[in-house]
């Protein structure tokens, strides 16, 4: 091969691999679902995991519109708490305009019921170790079942759920190289991924669980890093060359911890942070595991009157700025320029040709914050949007907001 033609023969190679990274060589997942609710731009996942049906009214009236894995279900009901994998049980949601990600194996035959908007691979959080040999799911055991799994209905979308290894780099639990997870992300259409900070915020290597209530294995100083939920975005966008939705899941209770939960308004501190950093959508942590089973474990969200009644403002916001959420980033999440000791984060966006921005204070302490815009202009007007008033910009390129405690501002900038 001549010299031209090896120099040739690489920079093809150098482009494909490019392309393969940035995820050029083909269409996007919201290409290729198409029609599918969870790419709707009108639409905004929000999701609990794991729950009975029992408690979907609850859910919905709390503004949550999807479930991941149905909790109570069996082939052969045992007693009137389970429910069969039928059309009739899936009937539950769909008249209240609520969707399922589920299980392949269980509701395989229902594949042409749309109630079911997407796959869920089996094996939650596959970075993490999965048994007493502290191994993760092998990469290649992982890629394998992905493809059979997408090549039994590829007309869904593929969703797998990783842990809190994706951001919190002190966390024992991870079984993963950090660089191995963009080829655990390659065959997922719709990455799921979870960190509480509050009640879950593991610190050290191989701690083992405490047993006798002693030992502590739980950082206690997680509200001062609630901004690492989105920065959790932020890599995943990275590493998958920003080509492939995310979804946080946001804590909502204790989980194994009774020392520690989220304030409501910290989970929407959580749900609004994820979307400044770019999520797609949310899902709610449901599970107290501090409770034995029988007091309902599973379900403890659906009792948190305080949680569900600042979920459904949280929720109802979401999907009035579903057209914003939808949007792909237009600037990288940055930190605003804060007057007082809170930590506002904000980012652009441009919607029907406006500039929105969305902004948290991710500190329980009140502000006053800079956000800078390119472009804009001294006196220019900023509307706050579902707040019912307008700003003017204070001097070119910025304007000036107060900030209660973990509250969120999305401001429209029109052209």
């Amino acid at each position: 091969m001549t010299t031209a033609l090896r120099g040739l023969a690489l920079a093809l190679v150098a482009v494909s691999l490019g392309l393969a990274a940035t995820g050029c060589a083909g269409p996007t997942a919201a290409e290729r679902f198409k029609g599918n609710p969870l790419f709707d731009p009108d639409f905004v996942p929000i999701a609990v995991g794991g729950q009975n049906l029992t408690n979907a009214r609850i859910y919905h009236d709390a503004g949550i519109n999807l479930y991941v894995s149905i909790d109570d279900i069996a082939e052969k009901p045992a007693n009137d708490k389970e429910r069969p994998p039928t059309a009739e049980t899936l009937k539950i949601l769909s008249d209240l305009g609520m969707y399922a990600v589920a299980d392949q194996k269980v509701w395989g035959k229902l594949r042409d019921n749309r109630t079911i908007v997407a796959w869920i691979c089996p094996v939650d959080e596959p970075d993490n170790r999965q048994d007493e040999t502290g191994q993760a799911m092998p990469l290649e055991k992982f890629l394998a079942e992905s493809r059979r799994l997408k090549a039994a209905d590829p007309t869904r979308p593929y969703i797998v759920c990783f842990g809190q290894g994706v951001i919190n780099d002190g966390f024992g639990g991870r079984a993963i190289d950090r660089s191995e997870y963009p080829r655990y992300m390659e065959p997922v259409d719709f990455i799921h991924y979870d960190f509480y900070p509050i009640a879950n915020f593991k610190w050290g290597k191989n701690l083992p669980r405490p047993t006798d209530g002693t030992a502590e294995i739980w950082r206690s100083d997680g509200e001062w890093h609630l901004d690492m939920v989105g920065q959790g975005v932020d890599r995943i966008r990275r590493w998958t060359g920003g080509t492939k939705p995310v979804m946080c899941w946001i804590e909502t209770s204790h989980n194994h911890n009774p020392n520690r939960i989220s304030a409501p308004a910290q989970t929407n501190c959580e749900v609004w942070d994820s979307m400044v950093h770019g999520a797609r959508g949310v899902a709610y942590f449901s599970h107290d595991f501090t409770l034995p089973r029988e007091a309902g474990q599973a379900a403890a969200l659906s009792r948190n009157t305080e949680k569900l009644a600042q979920l459904k403002i949280t929720n109802g916001k979401l999907q009035k700025l579903a057209r914003v959420i939808s949007a792909p980033l237009a600037s990288e999440p940055a930190e605003a320029t804060s007057n007082g000791v809170g930590k506002v984060i904000f980012s652009t966006k441009k919607v029907d040709g406006d500039t929105v921005v969305l902004s948290v204070n991710v500190f329980g302490i009140p502000t006053t914050a800079n956000l800078y815009v390119v472009g804009l202009k001294k006196g220019a007007q900023v509307e706050v949007l579902e707040e019912n008033r307008t700003l003017q910009a204070a001097g070119d390129g910025f304007f000036t907001d107060a900030f209660g405690p973990y509250q969120e501002h999305i401001y429209q900038i029109r052209n």
